[in-house]
């Protein structure tokens, strides 16, 4: 198990090199908490050095992923800088703050990009979150519940330590007698002294390695399923580039075009539902701009309702035709006057319907582009290009709409089916 722990930390050095998401889920303990909980000097306390940045607010701003490592020599190595050993802790804390501020500036900014960093470690250990501060209780209580597992109980149970408090980090007081300090504490307080041998940074150094060590021992085999399967697909995709030679101009544009057909292509699938896999998890492309014109649209159309002071409308608009005298008949003008106020209100909705087909053409670039992962540039300009000419082509369709509206209002067809009993 003690290989494995060193393959897990080579696979996780080779992920965080290539500055993204991790691919895969690796076996891996976090340590979580409010601020000031007292992460750090954990930390601290399992690796027996005084390595990390202190200061008021918020201090850790990038995740630090720690790997502690069995080596004849006590020394400190970041992978952002792996050519360089540092044995002075002080400079590993300068080196931690100098690359946060890298990223983030020095203005309490955060990043999600993390610092890898391997020490020393004479087992091999990892590090989790646990009960801490338990001797800044007030006299007369005490955490028994929350370590016996009984007030919020967890799956593992809990682990109580106590870390130097701030007047012994200015102090300097080195981690060893923190460590005697801390184990004469719990065997001295009489409400932790029968679980002693439970508590403490020791404890959790030993109950951490066996809980790390069970969970590679559970993930492996899935874990190396998912490494082959990813291993199969790169292996096919450098098949493919196996005759691909990137110094001959004709090759890049030959190279160049394809990719721009095969986006072309894979674009029109999308729209026109002949893909080579179909989607059984939700609608996507074509079935997406269909369902807008089949059940958005239709439901902007009932929202509106038309005929709720309609008939007051009508009325008034007969009498005002009329004015002074009784008529016999509708006047055209009153009912030209009703007719175009309904029509006018089609607008809305119809330039609506066309601003969300737009948005899922968009989504289905973005979609289609994500194929070209593998040149940022091109799959840049390619969307950029598509979506420009697609905002281009709604402009002129709500322009198109807008005419079609105003033609139905400089002429009613009253010979139109929907007109009951004006054609006869």
């Amino acid at each position: 198990m003690e290989e494995l722990i060193a393959l897990v930390n080579a696979l996780q050095d080779a992920l965080g090199a290539l500055g993204q998401s991790y691919p895969l889920d690796l076996p891996q303990i976090a340590v979580v908490g409010a601020q000031s909980a007292g992460k750090s000097s954990v930390l601290e306390n399992l690796v027996g050095r005084d390595f990390l940045p202190r200061g008021s607010g918020i201090v850790t701003r990038r995740p630090l992923i720690l790997q502690l490592i069995f080596s004849e020599t006590e020394y400190a190595e970041f992978l952002h800088c792996k050519s360089k050993r540092f044995t002075d802790y002080d400079e590993v804390r300068q080196e931690i703050e100098a690359e946060t501020e890298r990223l983030t500036g020095t203005n309490k900014g955060i990043s999600s990009v993390p610092i890898n960093l391997r020490v020393y470690s004479p087992h091999g250990l990892r590090t989790i979150g646990v009960v801490t501060k338990l001797d800044l209780m007030d006299k007369g209580t005490d955490a028994r519940e929350i370590l016996a597992n009984q007030l919020l109980p967890l799956r593992r149970g809990y682990i109580g330590v106590v870390n130097r408090s701030q007047k012994d980090i200015d102090g300097k007081k080195d981690i060893q007698a923190t460590l005697a300090a801390e184990r004469k504490f719990f065997l001295s307080h009489p409400a932790y002294r029968h679980v002693a041998d439970r508590m403490g940074t020791p404890h959790l150094q030993k109950v951490l390695n066996q809980q790390l060590t069970n969970h590679i021992r559970e993930t492996l085999p899935s874990l190396r399923s998912k490494l082959q399967s990813q291993l199969l697909s790169l292996e096919k995709e450098v098949e493919e580039y196996k005759n691909f030679c990137p110094d001959e101009p004709m090759g890049k544009t030959k190279a160049l075009l394809q990719m721009v057909r095969q986006f072309a292509k894979d674009f029109s699938k999308q729209i026109e539902g002949s893909g080579d896999q179909v989607d059984t998890l939700e609608l996507s492309g074509g079935a997406r701009i269909n369902r807008i014109f089949q059940e958005r649209f239709p439901l902007e159309l009932v929202k509106m309702e038309f005929e709720k002071n309609l008939r007051r409308e009508i009325g008034y608009a007969i009498k005002n035709s009329h004015g002074v005298r009784m008529g016999l008949f509708t006047p055209d003008m009153a009912f030209e006057t009703i007719v175009k106020k309904q029509i006018v209100k089609l607008k809305e909705p119809s330039l609506k319907c066309v601003a969300l087909v737009a948005s899922e053409l968009s989504r289905v670039i973005r979609k289609c582009a994500e194929k070209l992962g593998s040149y940022p540039r091109l799959r840049e300009e390619i969307e950029r290009i598509v979506t420009t000419h697609i905002r281009e082509c709604e402009g002129r369709t709500k322009d198109q709409v807008l005419l079609l509206i105003d033609s139905e209002l400089s002429y009613i067809n009253t010979n139109h089916e929907d007109f009951i009993g004006f054609a006869k």
